[in-house]
């Protein structure tokens, strides 16, 4: 195999790598047990903590500490408000987005290695890598919306004719 074909597979290995833990992340949040729209009313209903005055902001490390523990508060606030079962729910589904996130970016870093190595074989300019990697990137992202909207409208499709009322047309039968 010459360097070009090895750099080309490399490539290609490595955006799957990105490709398919995103795919595969946004098929297991969407299969997640998760009370959302209880969570949310939980957050709605909290009060937020008072804000600090934006004065501390001219200090950066202190107007960051201060909304860091302002978040902080707000949050115990809400899971104070949830149930044992859906604070169990979003624990899970937070564990679950950590893991995905961490294979993602992993296998990101890997893609620009093998991007990079790609450049380095055609000495491409660097505005040509950079654009390879957005391009990249944006199929990636495109694959996996594709993918669940096609598996939605399957789904919803299969859903109606599982339905004993649903009108049924023969493609026999005149309209």
């Amino acid at each position: 195999m010459t360097p070009a074909a090895i750099a080309w597979a490399g490539f290609a290995g490595s955006w799957l790598l990105v490709a398919g833990p995103v795919y595969q992340a946004a098929i297991d949040f969407q299969a997640e047990d998760i009370e959302r729209d209880a969570i949310q009313h939980a957050a709605d209903v909290t009060a937020k903590p008072p804000p600090f005055s934006r004065w501390w902001w001219l200090i950066p490390p202190v107007g960051y500490a201060l909304q860091v523990r302002r978040s902080r508060i707000y949050r115990r606030s809400v899971m104070d408000g949830l149930t044992s079962t859906q604070m169990e729910q979003l624990v899970r589904f937070g564990n679950k987005a950590t893991g995905w996130i961490l294979i993602s970016v992993g296998a990101l870093l890997v893609a620009l290695t093998e991007t990079w190595t790609l450049r380095d074989v055609y000495d491409w300019p660097l505005a040509i890598y950079v654009l390879v990697v957005v391009v990249m990137l944006l199929a990636s992202a495109s694959y996996t919306a594709i993918r669940l909207r096609r598996t939605d409208d399957l789904m919803r499709q299969s859903n109606r004719s599982a339905q004993p009322d649903s009108p049924q047309q023969d493609s026999r039968e005149p309209s």
